[in-house]
């Protein structure tokens, strides 16, 4: 139904009518009438889109084409043969199918990632990135900074962690950092390239300053002015996030949404818990339970 509604109001907004509504059964408008055009959604169901001006027949006319156009490609469903891990919703490949879905959103979308977290925890629930790492959202946090304090210096994470240790440190010490920021960034270095060279890729760069971005958002920070990125909430505390490379087209986006965000909610839903990640750390991983 909520979906319903959204693709309601983006007809509305896009035919800039009055009002939009859905009308099951009963008699169809009169094709006539200057102030409405309806075109069918199903059998035996219509949308139905009015203004309170007249309009003229070609405009009518144009306008119904449109509607149509938007029927086609934005209603709120998914394709069977398009789609088939969505039909795997297993304990087992749930996982992999919301990845799968994600993939699916993100070109749909013309995103260059699809990311699911939640609100509080430190868990990546799903991505599209292919293949998918096991970066957390602190991971992610801490890579966003490592990359931002070097930009600060004039150097580049994804030149840094290409060299040793002591060529690293040859470099900083070029830039006249102090010996403290030295042995800071330094082990910074080291750290992202412990993740392996995927981490330090432009496009993952980009897809850890989203999750930071998001987590910060949280708590009242505004949305970076120079990445372009969308959050969606679903189910009270899960995030998806959208990372664009370009001003992404909101009716693309929102035609997407309006397909994928049902499944991928209950994809993400139907997740077993997770173990926490300890990175070789000497601590005991303790059952964490998902949130809900």
């Amino acid at each position: 139904m909520n979906n319903l509604l959204r693709f309601l109001d983006l007809v509305r907004r896009d035919l800039r009518a009055d009002d939009t509504r859905v009308e099951i059964g009963g008699r169809e408008p009169d094709p006539a009438e200057p102030t409405c055009v309806a075109a069918p959604i199903a059998e035996e169901q219509r949308i139905v889109v009015t203004w309170e001006k007249p309009l003229s027949l070609d405009e009518r006319s144009h306008a119904r084409e449109r509607l149509l156009a938007l029927i086609d490609s934005f209603a709120p469903s998914v394709s069977k043969d398009e789609t088939p891990a969505l039909r795997l919703v297993s304990s087992t490949s749930s996982a992999a199918a919301l990845d799968e879905s994600l993939g699916l959103l993100a070109r749909r979308a013309r995103a260059e990632e699809a990311i699911v977290m939640d609100h509080g925890s430190p868990e990546v629930w799903g991505s599209s990135e292919v293949p998918r790492d096991a970066l957390t959202v602190d991971d992610a946090i801490a890579l966003s900074r490592t990359a931002a304090g070097l930009a600060a210096l004039g150097e580049s994470l994804s030149d840094l962690v290409a060299l040793d240790d002591n060529a690293v440190r040859a470099r900083l010490e070029a830039r006249g950092v102090d010996r403290l920021a030295e042995h800071t960034h330094a082990r910074a270095v080291s750290w992202a390239r412990s993740l392996g060279a995927r981490a330090s890729e432009s496009i993952r760069l980009r897809a850890a300053r989203a999750i930071a971005a998001t987590r910060a958002m949280e708590h009242g920070a505004p949305p970076p002015d120079d990445l372009w990125m969308m959050v969606r909430p679903f189910a009270n505390i899960y995030r998806l996030v959208l990372l664009f490379d370009a001003q992404p087209s909101a009716l693309h986006v929102e035609a997407a949404l309006l397909k994928m965000l049902p499944h991928i909610e209950r994809l993400v839903l139907s997740l077993p818990p997770r173990d926490p990640i300890t990175r070789g750390a000497k601590v005991t991983p303790l059952r964490r339970l998902r949130p809900v």
